[in-house]
């Protein structure tokens, strides 16, 4: 698959991801990270990792509370 098309069809399923709610965001996140990997965007590979890092902590947060 050539770069062009795995960075349109990466961008089309992380849009899949978000509008269908199929997805934790921390998922959607790392994604997006590896969408940055591709697009030679290497700061945005830190930050969304980071964040990914972050929902996924507030997430299981959230739950335990939504449990409780």
């Amino acid at each position: 698959m050539k770069k062009n098309e795995e960075i349109t069809d990466l961008s089309q399923e992380i849009m899949l991801d978000i509008t269908n709610d199929r997805l934790p965001l921390h998922n959607i996140l790392l994604k997006g990270s590896r969408l940055s990997l591709l697009l030679d965007i290497p700061a945005n590979v830190t930050l969304f990792t980071e964040w990914a890092k972050w929902a996924e902590q507030n997430s299981f947060t959230i739950g335990s509370f939504e449990s409780s």
